[in-house]
């Protein structure tokens, strides 16, 4: 049998932190971001590793804001400049839609800077909870 799931003690994949979603959202961001930092739009639609890869990152991060929102429903209020529901959305089509999602959409939203909010705000977020 193939063996996928972690046999640390205490690992969880659903930690009733909010931090830890907030840590699990900036790992898999960053992730994002400093995969297409190397890169450009063109070779990105071209490399479909690379477009994997991120969209593996994106589902993760998806997931763990769909955690959050459980954990902290309060954080829509605090930042409403952030797009919670599409985010959280966006794994459903990442998961049931993956022979239909356009790379070229994939960039242009990652690069239009919704990612980059979410990340300062967990990244404010953990800030206030040490």
């Amino acid at each position: 049998m193939l063996r996928i799931l972690s046999d640390r003690p205490g690992s969880s994949w659903r930690p009733k932190r909010a931090t830890q979603r907030h840590l699990d959202i900036l790992e898999h961001g960053n992730a994002v971001r400093e995969s297409l930092a190397q890169t450009t739009r063109p070779k990105f639609l071209r490399d479909a590793v690379l477009q994997k890869a991120t969209f593996y990152d994106l589902l993760c991060v998806s997931e763990a804001v769909v955690r959050l929102l459980e954990l902290d429903p309060g954080i829509v209020r605090n930042h409403p400049g952030v797009p919670w529901r599409r985010i959280a959305d966006m794994g459903s089509i990442l998961r049931h839609e993956y022979g239909r999602v356009d790379a070229r959409v994939v960039w242009d939203t990652i690069t239009g800077g919704d990612l980059d909010d979410l990340l300062r705000v967990s990244a404010v977020e953990i800030k206030g909870h040490h």
